[in-house]
């Protein structure tokens, strides 16, 4: 009997050390959870910590190769793998966008060039193709006189881009810019469509006559673009020429310029002066009456006109044609009606000949072609090495 009291005795000593145990085991395991250096405050730390390294690592500044994808869509917003090494590329040849180089104008036949080049970056949506669009740019057709020929008249405005690329002469900018006005009275100034001057930029952006250029081209790389039009707008030309060169500023800087003159910003405005239906541009030269932009007989804050001062535009090695004319004495059209006259766009020329170099000014002769290709939000670009 005792010899069994001996074996009860012993086994209620284990049990109770067992569960002793037990609680103590449980206790620390609970500490090791949920304590303030536990394993479950550990990991939401752990999950944080990762999801900020992610996106610092999405917006660090990397270099990025040559094949990229430009864009990441974030729901309203446009964010971009990184803006500073995209921003590089702006200028480098497009591999694949090999488009048609020869276009009907009127009873000729003009030659384009088959380069394309990264143009312009829309973040902003201005010119109404989607957040994040991306614009290319022909290089200026590579022969000269030969090729420069008269804008013609007869575009479709049902299937041009005239106001999508020339947001401020749309009635909604301009009610903007004068609340105080009227329906009819900012109806009245906007430019008339049949105007000449607003021919010419109606064919110029007319879809219709410039995806035509679109023929032959691989399916996949066709699927990619919005549109093709015959010229940039000069809204969508100083955008791009602004933010290349990081020009800023709220006045243009109005001096007598030279060819060792530094880049200044370039500005257009649009405001009805004088039964002018076009834009005016500058910086121009105070000193020029054609520049003197006035507005209800007041001085306009802006010293702008028809052209701007002789050697606006500068050449650049790095950006080749991207703005600046591929020959002395030639010149290419803006997709924009100019201030000079109800008959008239803008252009880009090169005077070499009368010491003024590139400026901006009206068409009164011939002039070659640049296209400007739209693409989809979030397109593949493969630039050439």
């Amino acid at each position: 009997m005792v010899h069994k009291n001996n074996q009860n005795g012993i086994t209620l000593v284990v049990l109770v050390i067992t569960i002793i145990i037990i609680l103590i085991l449980a206790g620390v395991t609970i500490m090791l959870g949920l304590g303030q250096n536990g394993i479950l405050n550990k990991a939401t730390t752990a999950t944080q910590k990762f999801a900020e390294a992610a996106e610092s690592e999405r917006n660090m500044d990397v270099e990025l190769s040559p094949e990229i994808e430009a864009l990441l869509p974030d729901g309203n917003k446009i964010k971009f793998k990184n803006i500073e090494s995209l921003q590089q590329y702006v200028g480098k040849a497009i591999k694949d966008f090999k488009l048609a180089t020869s276009l009907p104008v009127g009873t000729k036949l003009t030659t384009l060039s088959a380069t394309y080049k990264l143009y312009y970056i829309d973040t902003e949506n201005k010119y109404g193709d989607g957040v994040g669009t991306i614009y290319l740019k022909a290089d200026e057709f590579e022969e000269t006189a030969s090729q420069q020929l008269s804008v013609q008249t007869t575009g479709n405005i049902a299937t041009s881009k005239i106001y999508q690329l020339n947001p401020s002469i749309t009635a909604e900018k301009l009610k903007a810019k004068y609340p105080d006005l009227s329906d009819e009275q900012i109806n009245a100034m906007l430019p008339k469509e049949t105007n000449k001057g607003m021919k010419k930029a109606i064919w110029l952006t007319d879809t219709e006559v410039w995806n035509s250029l679109l023929i032959g081209l691989d399916p996949s790389i066709k699927n990619s673009i919005n549109y093709v039009v015959g010229a940039p707008s000069v809204e969508l030309f100083m955008d791009s020429y602004n933010s290349y060169y990081n020009l800023t500023g709220d006045e243009p800087e109005i001096a007598t310029r030279t060819s060792s003159s530094e880049r200044t910003k370039l500005f257009y405005e649009f405001p009805y002066c004088n039964n002018k239906n076009g834009y005016f541009i500058g910086p121009g030269n105070s000193s020029d009456s054609n520049n003197a932009l006035k507005l209800n007989n007041e001085n306009f804050p802006l010293n702008l006109g028809a052209y701007t001062n002789n050697y606006i535009l500068l050449p650049d090695e790095t950006a080749g044609n991207l703005y600046y004319p591929n020959t002395d004495d030639v010149s290419y059209y803006l997709a924009s009606p100019s201030c000079k006259g109800n008959d008239k766009i803008l252009r880009v020329l090169v005077d070499a000949k009368n010491k003024k170099g590139c400026f901006i000014s009206y068409d009164n002769i011939t002039a070659g072609f640049c296209p400007i290709i739209s693409l989809k939000t979030g397109s593949n670009l493969t630039f050439e090495e």
